[in-house]
């Protein structure tokens, strides 16, 4: 795929961060779950993992020996592959191998919304959705807390096999991503803490879905 002219289009979001304050008080609240707590002192890969909602309770919540485990690749990988590189860790090196095609449009897969709108501006003042390689592709300040980087890696690991459905599937995703988007935070569970942007990405790293 073709990297976009950026004399010709100029890409574009709408994603505010939550505010410094509001940073360290959700921070605070996920890293206080005892489940996040565990996952974050455990290998990167072939992680024991857990619904949103189960964040707290998941490990009550199945039998011994029959936990969820997730082994995502990280987004990195997923864009290395995407952009026709080769990785020496996966079989043939695993270029192109994505379970889409990279120039999938973001916005056909994950909606639009107040905290986020990820489209380029073309010279006639149309816009156009970014690719999801594209959105891999943003700077940090073009996607606040690589929250749509993280979100594609883990989509693709979903549409892969490399997560345990038990903790997270394509829909769940997207209901994750539809709260977030138009609310700017999600909320795991009843008389949960909202989790803004940071902290969901911390949790799709910490259980694998994502790994970083």
């Amino acid at each position: 795929m073709s990297t976009p002219d950026p004399s010709s289009e100029t890409p574009r979001t709408n994603a505010p961060e939550p505010s410094g304050v509001r940073r360290r008080l959700l921070r605070g609240g996920l890293s206080s779950a005892p489940l996040l707590v565990t996952l974050a002192s455990r290998p990167v890969l072939a992680q024991t993992c857990f619904s949103p909602s189960e964040t707290l309770s998941g490990t009550m919540s199945h039998k011994a020996g029959d936990l969820p485990v997730c082994n995502g690749r990280s987004p990195g990988m997923w864009k290395t592959l995407g952009q026709g590189k080769s990785n020496p860790k996966l079989p043939g090196g695993g270029a192109g191998q994505w379970p889409i095609p990279a120039n999938t449009p973001f916005h056909s897969v994950f909606r639009r919304g107040n905290f986020a709108n990820f489209v380029k501006v073309q010279r006639n003042g149309t816009t156009t959705d970014l690719t999801m390689l594209e959105v891999m592709e943003l700077r940090r300040g073009q996607d606040p807390s690589k929250i749509g980087f993280h979100f594609i890696g883990a989509y693709l690991n979903i549409l892969t096999g490399l997560i345990d459905p038990r903790a997270m599937t394509a829909a769940r995703l997207s209901t994750l991503w539809s709260e977030w988007v138009t609310k700017g935070y999600y909320t795991p569970y009843a008389g949960a803490r909202p989790w803004y942007a940071e902290d969901i990405v911390a949790y799709l790293v910490r259980t694998g879905i994502a790994s970083d």
